[in-house]
């Protein structure tokens, strides 16, 4: 956004101006999802994790586990 002389007395504002509602509602989306596979993962009755690389535990049902 810049503001540009457009004569003696007066200006204008130039910008950009962009519509995300459909990368907002996709975003929306990918958390639902993700928030279900969560309660999925957590409510299996055998242990579940990943790793990811490095070998770092990144997701795991922690509560199955633990019993």
């Amino acid at each position: 956004v810049r503001i540009e002389r457009a004569g003696p007395n007066a200006w204008t504002l130039v910008g950009v101006c962009m519509d995300i509602t459909d990368q907002k509602h996709a975003e929306e989306r990918l958390a639902l999802e993700r928030n279900q596979l969560r309660a999925l993962i957590d409510h299996l009755p055998a242990s579940i994790y990943f790793k990811d690389a490095e070998g770092r535990f990144v997701i795991s049902n922690t509560e199955r586990i633990a019993r």
